[in-house]
């Protein structure tokens, strides 16, 4: 068998037998085909390489002489059908043919993959920064276009081998490996896992914003009308406590539940829904109508009046219909006439208009019916007093008399006017006539003196009396009867009695 071998050995690496540097291969390769330990082909394969170096650390458990075959054929040349023998993920998976290889696809695999420079030696020659992408069935396009390999293609945990050929097509970006992980934006978690990113996102116009509409014919959800379309989507799609953003599913049935609209009600209308009074053209333009959406009619002066006027800390109902329970503040009777303000008040102006003096047993006439009301119920401390007053003129009128003729001022006096048109001078012992009816009051009751005024003519013509005049019969001694020649009609000129019997 050695002269065999010996033979075998002679023919076929004769050519090299020549290099010096190679005699110790030739040596061992003779000794393993003597005694058996590779076969006549392998020894074929090694006559025609050179001495190889170590394989790389991807390939170092076949690094022997006895496993040159499984690599290269006879004629030395490498194989790519030897390669896909053990590399059976490539053979079998065709997808694996995507990507790179794909782009490289009719090139052999020693091409870009070599061998037998050293265990740290990388066994591909691919320069990243030279690939093209646009050869894969994955474009880069729009904001992919700019990105580092490095963002999307990721090292192992366990190997740190970079990996560039994708085990599947990624059916949408959460499936990726860049896209489903907090640190890559995933907002979404599992919202959409029935989606495509693409309906919603553009690589063209940018990731954001979003291009989904609410008001797309395809979209079958909550429409945005009125106040809603020019609102952001946070104001409506908030986080929770892991920080994802909730798109769904959210209440659009009643505003109140949602995490939009906050219930400004406090759950006080929780049977009813918020479009009953509100619009989303405007939520403060009020549709709710008070006299047909409640048994309370408001009216006059209330229309004017803001719901909170009355809705004290947003209650909305049960709420007391009594006017005192919004107006206690403005009693000014102190509650002293009980709380049934319409008897008096309508809503129309707080005034008094419905109240009927005359019920009270003093009814208003004359002057007193257009007066105000404060005129006689004078206020103390700011609060009018009407219950107890009494119907004493003396109540409200400061008594000229000083109290000389008791307080029956209706005797002299009307309520039509302060002037004493009902007392008649004749009714007392001295009637007034002539000049004397023309005359006022204090040109003979001097001081408000009315009571007891001497009736004597000389008591207020005294001096008159006195003066030097035309006629000397003034200083007559004994003269005292004024009407012995004056007369209430005129005074002057005066005739003395005497004068007329001459």
């Amino acid at each position: 068998m050695g002269s065999i071998h010996g033979g075998f050995f002679l023919t076929h690496f004769k050519g090299i037998a020549g290099s010096l540097r190679f005699w110790p291969v030739l040596a061992g390769v003779f000794c393993l085909v003597y005694f058996g330990a590779i076969s006549p082909a392998d020894a074929q394969i090694v006559k025609n390489l050179k001495r190889p170096g170590s394989l790389s650390s991807a390939h170092a458990e076949l690094d022997a002489i006895k496993n040159c075959g499984m690599c290269h054929e006879k004629s030395g040349e490498l194989s790519n059908a030897k390669c896909l023998d053990c590399h059976t993920e490539v053979a079998e998976a065709p997808e694996i043919l995507r990507g790179n290889h794909q782009a490289n696809k009719g090139t052999n695999c020693q091409d870009c993959h070599s061998d037998h420079k050293g265990r740290a030696f990388g066994m591909g020659k691919w320069d990243p920064a030279s690939f093209d992408h646009d050869k894969t069935d994955h474009k880069l396009t729009g904001k992919h276009a700019g990105l580092a390999c490095d963002q999307c293609h990721k090292p192992n945990k366990i190997t740190n081998i970079i990996r560039y050929k994708p085990r599947k097509k990624p059916r949408k970006c959460s499936a990726s490996g860049c896209h489903n992980k907090k640190e890559h934006s995933n907002v979404h978690s599992r919202q959409f896992i029935r989606n495509s990113c693409d309906n919603c996102h553009s690589l063209e116009k940018g990731w954001l914003p979003a291009t989904f509409s609410h008001d797309t014919y395809e979209y079958r959800g909550y429409k945005l009308v009125g106040g809603h379309k020019g609102v952001e989507c946070a104001k409506c799609h908030k986080k929770n406590r892991k920080g994802v953003i909730i798109y769904r599913p959210i209440n659009t049935m009643n505003c109140g539940d949602s995490p939009c609209h906050t219930d400004f009600h406090a759950g006080a209308l929780s049977d009813q829904t918020c479009e009953k009074c509100h619009q989303e053209s405007n939520w403060l333009d009020l549709l709710f109508n008070h006299q047909e959406q409640s048994t309370f009619t408001i009216t006059g002066k209330h229309l004017d009046a803001d719901c909170e006027q009355c809705h004290k800390n947003r209650k909305w109902k049960p709420i007391e219909k009594k006017c005192i329970s919004c107006h206690k503040k403005d009693d000014m009777h102190l509650e002293k006439l009980g709380g049934h303000c319409e008897e008096c008040h309508d809503d129309a102006s707080w005034d008094p208009q419905k109240f009927n003096h005359s019920l009270t047993g003093f009814k208003l006439g004359g002057a007193h019916a257009s007066m105000a009301c404060d005129d006689c119920h004078a206020k103390s401390d700011g609060v009018g007093l009407y219950a107890g007053l009494g119907q004493e003129c003396i109540r409200c009128h400061v008594d000229p008399h000083l109290n000389q003729f008791g307080d029956f001022c209706m005797g002299c006096h009307s309520d039509k006017t302060w002037f004493p048109d009902k007392f008649r001078h004749i009714d007392t012992a001295f009637r007034l006539e002539g000049e004397h009816r023309m005359l006022e009051c204090e040109a003979c009751h001097k001081n408000r003196i009315y009571r007891n005024t001497p009736m004597e003519c000389y008591a207020c013509h005294a001096t008159d009396l006195l003066e030097a005049g035309p006629v000397p019969a003034h200083s007559f001694a004994g003269l005292a009867d004024c009407i012995d020649c004056h007369r209430a009609y005129s005074w002057t000129p005066a005739r003395t009695r005497n004068e007329h019997k001459q």
